[in-house]
């Protein structure tokens, strides 16, 4: 029987370390679209509990870590003209995110941390930087798309007989596009 070992993991176990971790969260967080707890990490790792507590400090660390990690992995817009088609590319990506990782907007309006969320928003400056919105509107038009980009997920979610797709948000986009233009 391969007996676990308690506490700060050793040195001889050197594979052990804050990517492998993260990695095993994520694909467990994709498997089961929920939040994995530490003692399901540590199952499928076949570590002891307290073993992540040595990288991360709590669950809250490394539910961070694992939103920033997905954050980073949304669509960089370029600094374009067509800044409508980048609009459009970064909402389907970021869509596309929460849809493959339905665990994660919940992870993310509960954190208090908003570094996973200044991913979207700088990537969200830099689609709509040619537009040169003062700060207030810049604001302004961040809240409407967050929660329309937010209800759709939901919706897509909860939606069990798959009548909804990412693809209808096309039409309701031009919408927010003319509001701020």
């Amino acid at each position: 029987m391969n007996k676990k070992k308690r506490g700060r993991p050793q040195k001889e176990n050197l594979q052990l370390n804050s990517t492998l971790i993260l990695e095993c969260a994520k694909k467990l967080l994709l498997e089961e679209n929920k939040i994995p707890s530490i003692r399901k990490i540590a199952l499928k790792l076949n570590i002891d509990p307290m073993s992540i507590y040595y990288y991360f400090p709590n669950k809250n660390s490394l539910l961070e870590e694992i939103t920033s990690s997905l954050m980073k992995n949304i669509y960089k817009p370029k600094n374009s003209n067509d800044w409508k088609n980048e609009l459009k590319l970064l909402s389907k990506s970021y869509l596309n995110l929460l849809s493959d990782y339905p665990g994660l907007l919940e992870i993310m309006l509960q954190m208090e941390s908003s570094e996973p969320a200044n991913e979207f928003i700088n990537r969200l400056r830099i689609v709509l930087s040619n537009l040169e919105l003062n700060d207030e509107h810049f604001n302004s038009a961040l809240c409407l798309l967050a929660d329309y980009l937010h209800g759709v997920a939901l919706a897509i979610q909860c939606d069990s007989k798959n009548k909804l797709s990412i693809n209808q948000i096309d039409r309701p986009l031009l919408l927010f596009v003319k509001a701020i233009e």
